[in-house]
């Protein structure tokens, strides 16, 4: 069976696709009958990753506009922090907070009552300027998170990562490009 951990009435892990084996599968049941929009809620600019739920009905969003959001089950903003650039990635709700990247070279743990940084990790070196181009996004943090069976953190950048809980470096595998 799928094991999980309860982290201040949080049931974890929740990562892109559902858990660690990106299944796509949750414990969540299907509404028996046709949803209705409940709210809206609109950033400044595209939502490009999946949201995360906990178990008290908290989303928490990441934009293109450089911003993770907290929302409540009513759709109002509990916290927004801004990650310095752009997010791809759909953050993860681990043990200890919720784990986003983003376009500006860096992992961010968060604390997920108050948006508050815990850690933050830089991931290269790369090179830095302006421009465009592969050499520009190399660095960017722009995979979502997975996390192993012991509390590791993976995440592809310029190389593949992986994390200790703490954000510090268990290991990293240079691939030859961005991961």
């Amino acid at each position: 069976g799928k094991k999980t951990t309860k982290d201040e009435g949080v049931e974890l892990p929740w990562v892109f696709r559902g858990g660690p084996a990106r299944k796509g599968k949750v414990s969540y049941r299907i509404p028996a009958t046709r949803p209705r929009v409940l709210w809206r809620f609109a950033t400044e600019r595209p939502i490009y990753a999946s949201p995360a739920l906990d178990a008290s009905g908290n989303l928490y969003v990441a934009s293109l506009d450089g911003f993770l959001y907290r929302l409540r089950p009513d759709g109002t903003v509990s916290w927004r922090r801004s990650l310095g650039d752009t997010i791809y990635a759909s953050p993860a709700l681990v043990p200890g907070g919720v784990v986003v990247g983003s376009d500006d070279d860096r992992l961010f743990m968060l604390d997920r009552q108050t948006g508050r940084p815990i850690w933050t990790f830089p991931l290269g070196p790369c090179p830095t300027g302006p421009g465009r181009g592969p050499d520009t996004v190399r660095c960017d943090a722009d995979s979502s998170v997975n996390l192993g069976h012991d509390g590791t953190l993976y995440l592809g950048g310029d190389a593949l990562y992986a994390l200790r809980p703490d954000g510090t470096l268990r290991w990293r595998a240079d691939l030859g490009g961005h991961a």
